[in-house]
């Protein structure tokens, strides 16, 4: 090809304007005034020769390609493939309806950006011509390309007389929601009055708006006026009624945190939602058409399924995708928009300071969470500004109950198998631990305790007949290391809180517990017990002789002792169930409070979750044992395998190794088969002594 010559930029409209020139002045060539105009064709563009000024304005077919070429400014031009000319005359007489008034003697670029996510490099953008009357193609189009990654489009020799147009993107786009490229194509509109704009953008509002812009326009309605009203009617859809830029001027681009483009940014993903792209093509059509003749959405079953998808969906992740595409944007804070759709949705209004801590349920019946459990509460945390989160059951439960009287328990007002406990503090759950929560409640109310008088500080205890043998049915909290040696150094009340010892007792070593000093001083048979020593590996021992003694009084009161493995499984097997395994189903011990997972304590055993303290310095289990994410879920916490919720008792036998110990762990289940440093600190439960 010449030098000369300009490929894919489309002045065909110049040569028609020489040739109505030609023909207006009855210009002695091929043509008439009143005959058809004839275009000269050469076979290659070789035979084009030189665009000299004597040429200005020639056009030729080149049927090589099939292309036309204008001669303008020294420079062959090739005709855009939109803009054809056939070698029949082409009548364009001036339309005042439309304001498509003759040609220009030059063309323009129309440019912008094409996004959902931004639409990938070489997608296909066309511009269709409207009529400025029907705003019904009026045939002419003129081709142009996405010509980035960032969703930049392009296309050149526009005449400068088209006013009204619609624009169309095809292609793949990047899924902010996935963070990953589409594998289908889809098509955006956009309609515009190009009278004095050379740029506009297409995206989801402007395709949304188009079906409702023409049936509006079509009824009378001024194209600017109707372009707004279709904006705000879209945007009051998805809860915003703040005014922004016209539809074709937003853009997911946000470098200034621009409102508009942040609540057009927000849409997208509503919209976007978990949808392949067929499934969303569909939607945005569906939706489109649902706008065209009121003005309104009235698809409340989908508004409640992007509510439901909304309210859990991370926003976090997709904006660290967004952030991703360097692209100049970063997701800004679309957080309130997309909330504010499920708020809407959902029934439960603004979110304001007077309404803060109240709770409420949704009322749209279309949504996942009509008619179940779930409530919301207005409240500031965790973010600064007032928002709609997940109630926790006892923000739901409690809910317009007053605590005023300390001791009241009430069942869920939500969830009736709740209960809850009027402290000085307000109200607490019995659902999981709480140190305001007195040891008393923690027993079966519909079993018959006796009471126990520890006559070594006067601390009184219950105490519960299991088959044969009577247990201590709370845990045991004597501390006198002065009277007892053995517990120098070697107790704790948890989280070294002496509160928290008149609820759930001591934590004690395998040495306090057994009271190693008082052994060891033994006149008639010392033993050498505790932390690197085995001693009481079994009922007699593993040794040749039988020294130990058969029940090993330890910490406990007098006439009581620390119970043996034996003794363990004997209520093991009051429950009903098989105690020879390693472990066995702990519901029957565990209390109906205080655990995440409730137990029966049906037979008065009443074990708590009183944690315990492991040898490097930290408590574990006790309090705080159940977390809430912030739509109020329970998060569960496990520690090596089993549920964080638990308390042990240390055993009198299972002294198998010199640094550890068996104990009895009592959670879901109860297991005998983990054992522990012998110096850390576990709960001690006492049996009282017997022929």
């Amino acid at each position: 090809m010449n030098n000369n010559i300009i490929p894919s930029i489309n002045f065909a409209a110049i040569f028609m304007v020489i040739l109505f020139t030609f023909v207006a002045c009855g210009n002695d060539n091929d043509s008439d005034v009143n005959g058809p105009a004839k275009v000269s064709e050469v076979k290659t563009t070789v035979e084009l020769g030189k665009c000299t000024d004597s040429r200005l304005g020639e056009t030729v077919l080149v049927t090589e390609d099939d292309s036309y070429y204008t001669c303008i400014k020294g420079k062959w031009i090739i005709a855009n493939d939109n803009e054809k000319l056939s070698n029949s005359s082409s009548s364009h007489a001036t339309d005042t309806a439309t304001n498509n008034i003759s040609f220009s003697s030059d063309g323009k670029t129309i440019s912008g950006f094409a996004q959902k996510g931004p639409f990938l490099n070489e997608s296909s953008v066309i511009l269709y011509e409207l009529n400025g009357t029907s705003f019904e193609k009026t045939g002419k189009n003129f081709k142009g390309k996405v010509i980035n990654d960032r969703g930049e489009f392009s296309i050149t020799n526009v005449p400068l007389t088209i006013r009204y147009a619609l624009l169309e993107v095809s292609g793949y786009y990047r899924n902010e929601v996935t963070g990953t490229k589409t594998s289908k194509t889809i098509k955006l509109n956009a309609l515009t009055d190009f009278s004095s704009r050379e740029k506009a953008n297409i995206n989801l509002l402007t395709h949304l708006e188009s079906k409702r812009v023409l049936y509006l326009a079509g009824k009378g309605t001024n194209f600017a006026a109707a372009k707004k009203q279709a904006d705000a009617e879209i945007l009051k859809a998805f809860g915003i009624t703040d005014k922004f830029d016209l539809a074709e001027n937003l853009s997911i681009f946000i470098t200034n945190n621009e409102e508009g483009n942040i609540a057009l940014l927000a849409l997208s993903v509503l919209l976007q939602g978990d949808r392949a792209e067929v499934e969303f093509s569909k939607l945005l059509n569906d939706i489109a058409t649902d706008f065209e003749k009121d003005g309104e959405w009235n698809d409340e079953a989908t508004k409640a399924k992007i509510a439901d998808w909304a309210r859990v969906k991370s926003l976090d992740s997709i904006k660290t995708n967004i952030k991703a595409w360097r692209i100049g944007t970063t997701g800004a804070n679309i957080e309130k928009y997309v909330r504010n759709f499920w708020y809407t949705n959902y029934g439960l209004g603004a979110c304001t300071e007077k309404r803060t801590g109240e709770v409420a349920a949704t009322t749209n019946k279309h949504s996942a969470t009509y008619g179940t459990q779930m409530r919301f509460i207005c409240n500031k945390a965790p973010f600064k500004n007032n928002l709609w989160a997940g109630a926790s059951d006892i923000e739901k439960d409690t809910y317009g109950e007053k605590c005023t009287k300390i001791g009241q328990i009430i069942n869920g007002k939500v969830v009736e198998t709740n209960k809850y406990y009027c402290t000085a503090k307000g109200w607490v759950s019995l659902l999981g631990w709480s140190w305001e929560v007195p040891k008393e409640i923690y027993l079966n109310p519909k079993i018959s305790y006796e009471t126990l008088t520890d006559t070594r500080d006067g601390k009184k205890y219950k105490t519960v007949k299991i088959g044969k043998l009577t247990w201590m049915a709370e845990n045991l909290n004597y501390s006198d290391s002065v009277a007892t040696p053995s517990l120098k150094g070697k107790s704790w009340c948890y989280d070294n809180v002496a509160a928290h010892c008149d609820v759930s007792g001591r934590l004690y070593t395998w040495a306090a517990a057994i009271d190693s000093v008082k052994l060891a001083n033994d006149k008639d048979n010392p033993q050498t017990c505790g932390f690197g020593h085995i001693c009481f590996s079994g009922i007699c021992g593993n040794a040749n002789s039988c020294s130990r003694p058969l029940m090993v009084q330890g910490v406990c009161p007098e006439g009581w002792h620390l119970p043996r493995d034996d003794e363990w499984r004997m209520l093991i097997k009051e429950t009903g169930q098989n105690s020879d395994g390693p472990t066995a189903k702990g519901d029957a011990l565990r209390s109906q409070t205080g655990w995440y997972k409730m137990g029966l304590n049906s037979i008065g055993f009443s074990a708590i979750p009183a944690g315990v303290f492991w040898n490097n310095g930290h408590f574990d289990s006790a309090s705080d044992t159940v977390s809430f994410d912030f739509w109020g879920n329970v998060i569960e916490d496990d520690y090596k395998g089993y549920p964080k919720n638990m308390t042990v008792f240390w055993n009198a036998t299972g002294d198998f190794d010199l640094d550890s110990v068996c104990p009895v762990i009592v959670n879901g289940d109860v297991r005998f088969d983990i054992c522990f440093a012998k110096d850390e600190g576990f709960s001690v439960r006492c049996v009282k002594d017997y022929d």
